[in-house]
């Protein structure tokens, strides 16, 4: 129910998503319009007599204004973002509580209640229907327990004491319960008798913390496991039949494990990067919902949050997402000293031996995605003229394509050395122009 606000003001129970929407916008485009979405549902289910409609006129126009520049992908990606973010200020909010309660003797600050309150407030908009199902009981029960310590702090400020203890710590009388590994805090006893109970706080250890912040997938979003497992070494898969002539999109289903190492182990995406950060142009691979995946490139890295966002350009789209979904794009193999030396001479002396491929004639991912003032695979090479044409991005990235399926048929499980050659052959007509 929304309470009643004096003429032209903001209902208190909508007041909140509009103040932080409009204080992260500039920092957290996404954040800020499930906010606003969030105060929208809770205008629009009031009755009608009571319904703020200009503040829900307002509310609308500037959704609709911020929309394009918000990032919105599809509602499981957005939640995990968002989810994400809440759960990064809510983990620095109680952070920054225990270390202030066992440090000081001091009354709680206003930064202290705004962290907790900002947290609520974030916690409370990914319970919205844009979202029906995705929120659990963890983030119920953080949100209440954020609630809870702001009043709590805001109550020990004004009185000029300290809160409740935290941890063990802080100057309050209260007992602390443990209960199958949940700390319970008792407040002090409140001067209104309405005033709200404590709730059961989440523990929260030193690993939990930095634990909370990683994104997890909702169930229904979670992808498959699509690299299918090495077939036995008693029946060797059939190559495969090369596309027909004109074919421009080769797909990019996962290929099969490819041998990378001396001692037989297969390559797999490393999805997070093992925790490293990616830089803008990188090439990675982005994973798709369907269970696939695809070349992309860095556009922007946000490292305002842990772990960092991204914006990224897939087929020429670009689309926002964090780093649980991407990987560090594959280069192909070198080939070994032994054998296949005229193949590699091949391909090098096809390709010019320019910028954007190995010293063996391998295209690198990197080139697929080169800046347009980069020169092509051929553009480098000495005694070229200088009207030579220049192969385009799409161009070096269709015969990156054909490069990795020609690795793929040289796999000792597949060992199709004609369906190379005919791969390496279209690489080469693709960056020619010979379609």
């Amino acid at each position: 129910m929304v309470t009643p606000a004096s003429a032209g003001g903001t209902p208190r129970e909508l007041a909140p998503f509009i103040k932080r929407a409009d204080e992260i916008q500039a920092h957290n485009s996404l954040m800020a319009y499930y906010c606003r979405l969030q105060a929208v549902e809770l205008g629009m289910a009031a009755p009608p007599e009571r319904r703020p409609h200009r503040v829900l006129a307002s509310l609308i126009a500037n959704l609709e204004a911020t929309k394009p520049k918000a990032g919105l992908v599809d509602p499981a990606t957005d939640f995990a973002v968002c989810r994400q973010f809440a759960l990064s200020v809510y983990a620095r909010a109680d952070r920054n509580d225990v270390n202030a309660s066992g440090t000081s003797n001091a009354p709680p600050t206003r930064t202290q209640v705004e962290a907790f309150s900002a947290a609520g407030t974030f916690l409370a908009a990914l319970d919205q229907s844009s979202f029906a199902g995705m929120c659990d009981d963890d983030i119920r029960a953080r949100r209440e327990y954020a609630e809870w310590r702001a009043w709590d702090l805001a109550t020990a400020m004004h009185a000029g004491r300290q809160p409740s203890p935290v941890n063990g710590h802080g100057g309050g009388s209260s007992p602390k319960e443990t209960r199958g590994g949940i700390d319970a805090f008792t407040p002090p006893p409140p001067a209104a008798p309405r005033s709200p109970p404590a709730p059961e706080r989440p523990a929260v250890s030193v690993e939990s913390r930095f634990e909370s912040l990683a994104v997890e997938t909702p169930p229904h979003a979670a992808v498959p496991r699509s690299t299918p497992e090495p077939p036995p070494s008693a029946a060797p898969l059939p190559p495969r039949p090369p596309p027909p002539p004109g074919h421009r999109s080769p797909s990019m289903e996962p290929p099969s494990p490819r041998t990378s190492d001396p001692d037989g182990s297969r390559w797999e995406p490393q999805w997070g990067n093992g925790g490293a950060p990616h830089r803008e142009d990188d090439a990675v691979l982005y994973r798709e919902r369907e269970g696939g995946y695809k070349l992309a490139r860095v556009l922007k890295v946000d490292t305002s949050v842990d772990p960092p966002g991204y914006v990224v350009e897939v087929d020429g789209a670009e689309r926002s997402t964090e780093a649980g979904r991407l990987a560090p794009a594959p280069k192909p193999r070198r080939r070994s000293d032994g054998g296949g030396g005229g193949l590699t001479q091949g391909l090098t002396q096809s390709t010019g031996g320019g910028n954007g491929s190995d010293s063996d004639g391998c295209v690198d991912a990197s080139a697929a995605f080169a800046p347009p003032s980069r020169s092509g695979c051929r553009g480098g090479a000495e005694g070229v003229p200088s009207d030579a044409y220049v192969p385009s991005r799409s161009d070096m990235a269709l015969a990156h394509e054909f490069a990795m399926e020609a690795a793929q048929c040289l796999d000792p499980s597949r060992g199709d050395h004609e369906g190379a050659l005919e791969f390496l052959r279209r690489a080469t007509d693709a960056l020619e122009r010979r379609r």
